[in-house]
């Protein structure tokens, strides 16, 4: 059943995924790839450095060594002595110390990175299945590590041997030579047989960066399903969008229904179209369309309209005209603007009672093109 469901998740990790698993604390990590940098810089580092780091123990042991019987018989300055002693030691080895320090924390990063998750701190009842512990063991990850085990003891351990074996003829040598020769040659010897052990070593990194890398964007694989799940995550459920944005067209509707009354006049198509106008005489501001829409919609504001005794005119080009051109509460452009300023002072006149149909607008008083047409 697990291997059909890692089966189906053939899709790689999207961008998300791999965000949400670094927060959580899962990164890809290769403990060979740090170890092999930390044996092999410290090589290096001695290979380098090697003279001067003996040439600084070697004058700490010296007047380690170097006692007089006064300070022996004296406690408070063997004591002085001791701690001066220590504090050399300590100073003799922090380039060492810092260097190791730096780059453990370097090579530990260059895969994954930084990243600090407060998740693995957090207690998981999972992690004490006595079961789900008892499967790791004979999953593909711990037969990787097995074999890279293996592979550690072989080439390790037959290079240390073989080199072992090449320098047993030179031990009696050694012997027969002076102490600081004999020390310097042994120390030679012992470095170049470290760096060849530490070269060795990068076979096992060859292996295990790639493969840790694999891994960690292997298991984070994702199907269609999880594709879906994470789409309504980061975007929302479409259902629920869907209803959000009904409810703000409600809204949106409610808003500009409740303008209507406030309006100077409403030009109808007469059934498809109906457009509310409002103007403030003084302001400054063209004609501004408080309300429009077509079908029910339309015969909604002709019904409020008429509640509210706001004047409703059929001009049916007009109509279609400024539903096309002019957005919800925005000004009429300035094509319409006769056609309008018509219409309002032929809605002055009808309320003083004196009715002039010549201002009435015309077909002429519509620029070519801002009439849509009728509608169907």
């Amino acid at each position: 059943m697990a291997e059909d469901k890692d089966a189906e998740r053939e899709l790689p990790a999207t961008e998300r995924k791999i965000q949400q698993a670094r927060e959580d604390g899962n990164i890809p990590r290769s403990k060979e790839l740090s170890s092999g940098a930390l044996l092999i810089g410290t090589v290096l580092f001695f290979y380098a450095f090697g003279q001067h780091f003996s040439a600084s123990l070697a004058q700490m042991m010296s007047r380690a060594l170097s006692v007089t019987p006064r300070e022996v018989r004296d406690e408070s300055m063997m004591g002085t002595r001791l701690s001066d002693l220590l504090i050399d030691a300590l100073l003799s080895l922090m380039p060492i110390l810092g260097f190791t320090m730096l780059l453990a924390v370097f090579s530990t990063l260059a895969i994954g990175g930084f990243n600090y998750s407060g998740k693995n701190w957090d207690f998981k009842a999972s992690r004490l299945n006595p079961i789900a512990g008892f499967a790791r063991l004979f999953s593909a990850n711990a037969a990787f590590e097995v074999f890279k085990s293996i592979l550690k003891v072989t080439v390790i351990g037959g290079i240390a041997y073989k080199l072992m074996v090449s320098h047993i003829t030179e031990f009696p040598a050694l012997m027969n030579m002076p102490v600081d020769r004999s020390i310097s040659l042994a120390g030679d010897m012992a470095l170049w047989d470290a760096l060849l052990m530490a070269l060795a070593f990068l076979l096992i990194v060859v292996f295990d960066a790639p493969y840790q890398l694999w891994k960690y964007y292997h298991d984070l694989r994702m199907n269609l399903q999880d594709l879906k799940d994470e789409s309504k995550q980061s975007e929302g459920d479409p259902m629920l969008k869907g209803r959000i944005r009904s409810m703000q067209r409600e809204r949106a509707r409610q808003r500009m229904m409740s303008k209507i009354p406030t309006a100077d006049v409403v030009v109808t198509n007469p059934t498809h179209y109906s457009v509310a106008l409002s103007y403030s005489d003084g302001a400054g501001r063209a004609p501004v369309v408080v309300a429009k829409g077509k079908g029910e919609l339309a015969l909604k504001i002709r019904e409020i309209a008429a509640e509210h005794k706001v004047p409703v005119l059929e001009m049916p080009p007009l109509a279609r005209a400024l539903y096309a051109n002019v957005d919800l509460d925005r000004e009429i452009p300035n094509t319409l603007f006769t056609a309008v300023a018509k219409l309002l002072a032929y809605i002055m006149t009808m309320k003083a009672g004196s009715l002039d149909s010549a201002l009435f607008p015309s077909l002429d008083d519509i620029p070519e093109g801002l009439d849509p047409g009728v509608s169907d």
